[in-house]
């Protein structure tokens, strides 16, 4: 299978490399070096970027001791968690 692909009408090449790879942007090399962004937040995928927030919960502490009421406490957001949920907080939502 050819690495590119050149279509030539008359002699005159009319597109080259369609398909060709392309070399990622020095930006994109350091994130892959770093794992981190410029901001120097850690590089996530969908997947990882869940996992990470999935950390979040609700705890309900119930007393062994009788007559003691329970309660529910929250885990804290790590700062980068605050900073996802304040930008998937501004995302436009949808009413209908």
């Amino acid at each position: 299978m050819p690495s590119s692909v050149n279509v030539k009408m008359n002699g005159l090449t009319l597109f080259s490399d369609v398909v060709a790879k392309k070399s990622p942007s020095a930006s994109a090399k350091a994130k892959t070096k770093t794992k981190r962004t410029p901001e120097g937040d850690p590089v996530h995928s969908f997947q990882t970027l869940l996992k990470d927030l999935a950390t979040l919960c609700r705890n309900t502490i119930v007393s062994s001791l009788p007559g003691n009421p329970s309660w529910q406490q929250d885990t804290e957001a790590t700062p980068h968690q605050k900073k996802i949920l304040d930008l998937l907080s501004q995302l436009p939502t949808c009413s209908q």
